[in-house]
């Protein structure tokens, strides 16, 4: 009798051969590259983490955030393609929502497997969205 295959580990869409770690942030699964710091995350982790309220901020980040919401990138500053650890599919390229300085490479596949989002950036989206219910800066 023969065993199942045993599934590869995902591999980074920045670093290429550096391999994933399932680690958990707030509840949710996401996963990290040990090497370039960048987290890969599904759609609805997102949203949950999005919305997370009781998490206190560095006031150095916050900051940072303000001023990135006020940075003008141009789509040349954007790096190369990159491709999704799960499906291997092309990624989208885009800058989230009011901040054109954090740049995400989400899954094009027909799964739409999550998001790939550089180091800091997902804390940058949750001050963000704190921000932006809490009127920090209008």
């Amino acid at each position: 009798m023969e065993l199942p295959a045993k599934k590869p580990k995902p591999k980074c869409p920045a670093c290429d051969d550096a391999e994933l770690s399932m680690a958990k942030n707030e509840g949710c699964t996401v996963y990290r590259c040990k090497f370039c710091e960048g987290t890969w995350i599904g759609d609805k982790e997102l949203a949950f983490l999005k919305m997370v309220k009781y998490k206190r901020f560095d006031p150095k980040e916050i900051v940072k955030v303000k001023i990135l919401r006020e940075w003008k990138m141009t789509d040349a500053a954007l790096p190369g393609e990159r491709h999704c650890p799960f499906c291997s599919v092309l990624m989208a390229r885009t800058h989230y929502e009011d901040i054109p300085a954090i740049v995400i490479d989400k899954c094009a596949g027909p799964k739409k497997c999550g998001q790939w989002l550089g180091r800091g950036d997902l804390e940058r989206i949750q001050i963000n969205e704190r921000a932006k219910e809490d009127k920090w800066w209008s």
